[in-house]
C-alpha cells in the first residue's frame, strides 16, 4: 500500500504572515483528514505554539519543531489507534539545547559586540506586539528548546562574522521569514522530515510513501529538498524560491490560499 505525507511550513504558507490567521485553509485541512493524510507541521515555532494550533486545526500528528531542533511523536502514534487529542507527546531533540545556545550566544555578543535582539530580551508584550501575536502565543512562543530567534540590527559584513563564529561553535544562522534563527549544525527541517519518515517506515515495513513539502523560505529548503515533491507557496513580499526541482509546483497566491492552491494541486496530480 502507498501512502502519502504531507509536510508543511506554517508561517506566510498554511498561516497569514501578518494577521496569524488561517481560516481559508480550514476546508482542506477537514479534507486531508476526511482522506486520512496525515499532515505534518515542520516549523521554526515552538513546541508549546504547535501543540496549540494543532488542537485549532484538529491535527494529531507528528511535528517538527524549532526549524527541526526538536521532533514531538504523540505516545503510541506509530504502534497503535488515532491518538486523541489531548495526548502526551514524545520528544526527541536533534540538536543544541537552548541554554547552551544562549550562552554561546552571550560569548559572541561580549566578544564582538554584535547587535541584534533575541527572543530571551524581549518582554512578552513586546514580542506580542512584534509579531502580532496575542499575548499567550507570545509567551508560547519564548518557551524555546533548542534554537534562539533574533532580529538582526547589525551589517551584513557583521553577520559574516557572525556566522563564522557560530560555526566555529556548531551553531549556523538560516534566515525565515521575520527572525533568523541560531541552531545546531546538524539540525533542520529536512532532518525532522528523515526522522518521520524513518519512523512511519519502520511501523509499516510493507508500504510504501510519498512525500510532499510546503513551503516558502530559506529556512524551508531543507525541508523541501527531502521530499517527493515540494510545494513552493508564494511568499509575501519578494521571489519565490526557485528550486532545481523538474516537478516542483509554485503557486500564485501567497498565504493561506496559497498553500490550499498548493494541495489542491498536488491532490489533482495525483489524483487524490
Amino acid at each position: 500500500m502507498s501512502h502519502l505525507i504531507i509536510y508543511t511550513d506554517l508561517d506566510a504558507t498554511l498561516i497569514e504572515h501578518t494577521t496569524q490567521d488561517f481560516t481559508p485553509a480550514l476546508p482542506m485541512l477537514k479534507e486531508l483528514n476526511r482522506k486520512a493524510i496525515p499532515l505534518i507541521l515542520n516549523s521554526s515555532r515552538t513546541v508549546p505554539e504547535l501543540l496549540h494550533l494543532r488542537k485549532e486545526m484538529d491535527n494529531r500528528h507528528p511535528f517538527g519543531a524549532e526549524n527541526g531542533g526538536a521532533v514531538c511523536t504523540p505516545v503510541a502514534y506509530f504502534s497503535g489507534p488515532q491518538v486523541a487529542l489531548d495526548h502526551e507527546i514524545k520528544i526527541d531533540y536533534l540538536g543544541l539545547n537552548y541554554k547552551a545556545i544562549l550562552e554561546a550566544l552571550q560569548e559572541l555578543k561580549d566578544l564582538h559586540d554584535f547587535s541584534y535582539i533575541g527572543t530571551n530580551d524581549f518582554s512578552v508584550p513586546n514580542l506580542a506586539e512584534e509579531t502580532n501575536m496575542s499575548l499567550e502565543m507570545a509567551i508560547k512562543a519564548k518557551s524555546r528548546v533548542c534554537s534562539e530567534a533574533l532580529l538582526w540590527l547589525d551589517s551584513k559584513e557583521s553577520m559574516i562574522h557572525f556566522e563564522g563564529q557560530l560555526a566555529e561553535r556548531n551553531l549556523r544562522l538560516i534566515k525565515g521569514g521575520r527572525f533568523y534563527y541560531v541552531i545546531s549544525k546538524r539540525a533542520d527541517k529536512g532532518g525532522a522530515v528523515s526522522w518521520i519518515n524513518f519512523n512511519f517506515a519502520e511501523a509499516h515495513p510493507s508500504d510504501s510513501f510519498f512525500t510532499v513539502g510546503i513551503g516558502d523560505s530559506l529556512n524551508d529548503l531543507p525541508l523541501l529538498k527531502s521530499v517527493d515533491l515540494p510545494v513552493v507557496v508564494k511568499p509575501p513580499r519578494g521571489e519565490a524560491l526557485n528550486l532545481a526541482h523538474p516537478k516542483a509546483i509554485y503557486t500564485e497566491q501567497s498565504g493561506p490560499l496559497g498553500w490550499v492552491e498548493g494541495v489542491e494541486k498536488v491532490l489533482e496530480r495525483l489524483k487524490l
